[in-house]
């Protein structure tokens, strides 16, 4: 390996999974916003940058219970590109966006102020592998070990904070506002 080599700059493919908590999208609706989005286009509409948006993307949906995962590959990626994917699938899913908006968003015309496209947040985003010419990757079980230990803390954690919260909206719902410490 070159001792100029880049993480970011040398990868020749990436690809990330968004996660979207969608129990009631569309998923046709979601399908044909992805299939309009899938391929080479220039995504100025999608990013903050200003050069560098035209990208061959690759996108695949999966219902996975409540969640639709987003899985975008590419060689690269504009600025919140993928997080703006997820927003303009979501908002086609749940009918808020059309079909012929969304193919819209690929034209020449730069939309700004209310047409422009949100990023979604970026906690459901994970970059779940990148590809390098030439470059194999081993994993260190140490490193595997302290990583599976690391999330499975914060897996856990989050369980805790999702039963507690639930605990609060089903009080809330129960009408046991004057007393949360019974539900």
């Amino acid at each position: 390996m070159s001792t100029d080599f880049h993480a970011t700059h040398d990868a020749t493919r990436r690809e990330y999974v968004y996660d979207l908590y969608a129990p009631d999208l569309d998923d046709d609706r979601a399908a044909d916003a992805a299939a309009a989005l899938d391929g080479e286009h220039d995504f100025h509409n999608l990013s903050l940058d200003d050069w560098g948006t035209v990208r061959d993307v690759s996108i695949d949906l999966r219902r996975d219970g409540d969640f639709l995962s987003i899985r975008v590959a590419a060689g690269g990626f504009p600025r919140e590109l993928v997080r703006r994917l997820a927003s303009v699938i979501r908002s086609a899913g749940t009918g808020e966006l059309s079909l012929s908006a969304v193919e819209g968003l690929l034209g020449s015309e730069p939309l700004d102020g209310p047409d422009g496209v949100p990023s979604a947040p970026p906690e459901p985003l994970l970059l779940a592998a990148v590809s390098y010419a030439g470059v194999d990757f081993d994993c260190d079980p140490r490193g595997v070990e302290s990583a599976a230990s690391v999330f499975g803390e914060r897996r856990r954690d989050a369980l805790v904070r999702a039963r507690v919260a639930g605990r609060i909206v089903d009080g809330v719902a129960d009408g046991e506002t004057e007393d949360l410490s019974r539900v």
